[in-house]
């Protein structure tokens, strides 16, 4: 980019060199451009990776929380049972 930005003379080679160091230098913000958005890509794609797996997570624990729950509700009416059937 220093070389775009190079005072030129009017000389047909100096304005062929100018040109030449503008498109450069558009071609070095393209690239940048480029890395910057591939760069936030990638983030994203961690971000939501974890979002994923911490959703699955918290459905699974949810999963296995109502679970818990029927089978203590379970042995409860076992429980129940089992001292009816005695009396």
């Amino acid at each position: 980019m220093r070389l775009a930005e190079k005072p030129l003379t009017n000389s047909v080679p100096d304005q062929a060199i100018g040109s030449h160091g503008v498109y450069m230098a558009d071609h070095m913000v393209e690239i940048a451009n480029a890395k910057a958005g591939m760069r936030y890509a990638e983030d994203q794609r961690a971000l939501l990776a974890r979002q994923r797996a911490d959703a699955r997570l918290d459905a699974r624990t949810h999963e296995a929380d109502r679970a818990r729950g029927e089978a203590d509700m379970a042995d409860e009416a076992a429980a129940r049972a089992s001292l009816e059937a005695t009396n």
